[in-house]
This record gives C-alpha cells, sequence and structure tokens, in this order.
C-alpha cells in the first residue's frame, strides 16, 4: 500500500496522481482489485471526507471499480471552474514564464504538454503546434515543427537543439527574424563556446593535477500520457472518459 500516493483532495494533483496509479495498473499490480481496494486508505484531508460521504455499498463499488472511481473523483474534485482556469493556464504557459526561469526547452515542452493534457485530449499535431506557439519564434527556425507529425520525435528534436534554443540572446525574444540573423546568432553562440572550452583546455595545460569540472547530468526524460477524459460533459464541452492505459 506504501507505493500508492497519497490523495489530499488538491484538483491541481490529481491528473498525476491517477496517472501514477494508472502506471502500476499497467504493470499488472491491480489483481483482483488489490490495489484499488487499498486506494481510499491513501485519501487524506479533504478527499478522506469526500470518500465516507458515500454509503458503504457505494465504497465497496467504487473500491472495486478503478474506472468508476476516477469519474467520480473528476467530476466532484475538477470544478467547471477549475477546468476553465486550468484551461486558460494550459494555453497562456510560455517559456521561462513567471516561477519557470531557469527551466530548459524541454523542460518547458514537458510542462506545456502536461497541463495541457489534463483538460484538452488532442492528439500530437496539435500538442505540437500549441506548444510551438508558446515558444520563442525563432524556434521555429531551429526546429521546423510543421514537418514532425508525432511528440516523442519532436521532444527529441528540442532536446538535439537544447543548447542552441536556451542560449538564444534575450534581444531576439521577439519578431521575425531572417535566416541569415539565425545563422549570425548560431555562429556567435558556438564562437562563445569555443572560446569558453578552449580557456578551460589551456587551465588543463598549465595545471595538470588541477580538478576537472564535472559535467551536470541531464534531467531524466520524462514523457506524460493523457490516461483519462475530464468527466464534466454536464457543464462543459469536454469528452466524457474513464482511465486507459496507453501502450
Amino acid at each position: 500500500m506504501e507505493v500508492i500516493p497519497e490523495f489530499d483532495g488538491d484538483p491541481d494533483e490529481l491528473y498525476e496522481w491517477m496517472d501514477q496509479i494508472q502506471r502500476f495498473i499497467a504493470m499488472g499490480l491491480n489483481e483482483n482489485n488489490r490495489l484499488t481496494q487499498a486506494i481510499p486508505f491513501r485519501f487524506k484531508d479533504e478527499a478522506k471526507q469526500w470518500w465516507y460521504q458515500f454509503s458503504e455499498a457505494q465504497r465497496l463499488r467504487m473500491s472495486t471499480d478503478w474506472q468508476l472511481l476516477c469519474n467520480r473523483l473528476i467530476s466532484f474534485f475538477w470544478t467547471p471552474t477549475w477546468i476553465t482556469e486550468a484551461r486558460n493556464k494550459a494555453l497562456a504557459a510560455k517559456y521561462r514564464d513567471s516561477g519557470h526561469y531557469k527551466e530548459t526547452p524541454v523542460q518547458f515542452a514537458l510542462r506545456k504538454k502536461k497541463l495541457i493534457d489534463m483538460v484538452e485530449n488532442w492528439n500530437d499535431l496539435t500538442v505540437i503546434a500549441e506548444v510551438a506557439r508558446s515558444a520563442p519564434t525563432q524556434w521555429r527556425t531551429i526546429v521546423n515543427h510543421e514537418e514532425i507529425a508525432d511528440w516523442a520525435t519532436y521532444v527529441t528534436r528540442i532536446k538535439e537543439q537544447e543548447d542552441l534554443l536556451q542560449d538564444w540572446p534575450k534581444h531576439h525574444n521577439s519578431g521575425h527574424v531572417s535566416s541569415d540573423t539565425v545563422r549570425e546568432v548560431m555562429k556567435a553562440i558556438k564562437a562563445e563556446r569555443h572560446k569558453r572550452h578552449g580557456h578551460k583546455a589551456n587551465v588543463h595545460a598549465v595545471d595538470s593535477k588541477g580538478f576537472k569540472s564535472k559535467g551536470k547530468q541531464s534531467d531524466k526524460f520524462k514523457g506524460y500520457r493523457r490516461p483519462f477524459s475530464p468527466d464534466d460533459s454536464n457543464v462543459t464541452k469536454h469528452k466524457k472518459g474513464t482511465p486507459k492505459s496507453r501502450e
């Protein structure tokens, strides 16, 4: 039961909480509903109060039906107001916006996709187009999203060009940029890196016993899946859905 994360009723955490449990179920850990039956014991605060409002018969049914439990949780905690705000937040998210000043291009792409997946059921092409729209305009010259059809390929391309994307000078952050300007900026960035690397090489040549700096380990690549759709069909245009694993 310890592997099951706690849930306190925070709607902002509900998506990731259910996604974690969905991953356990996809691994075959819910044999004879053992995992689902243990989930209510991980509720606390408002989630715990919500659970015990149901009759014993209703709780028994939900504790043996993961999809039903998800739908009930979504219907209660994802209110129409929360859904509207979450959708606006997803569409408004920009690269290195407030609270994310040090994020990398890949971190931005994954953060944006997660926000979208919580409230929308878009295909890869639509998600890619929205992420590209929210990124600095110059990214499109380095990574042409219109030539990419699937998310995995798109985020891999961003990772491959991450140094160029995140090092773009601040005075080029808006407006149209010509291909000549792109080449000039990329050349300047590469020259600056070469200069820094050359300086490090000279230092090591003078003092062979000097400490060598260790490269930072890259953040673990994490993909996000959408195992369920918000069930608010009575009040919004959301499509009703239930959790299911994606292979």
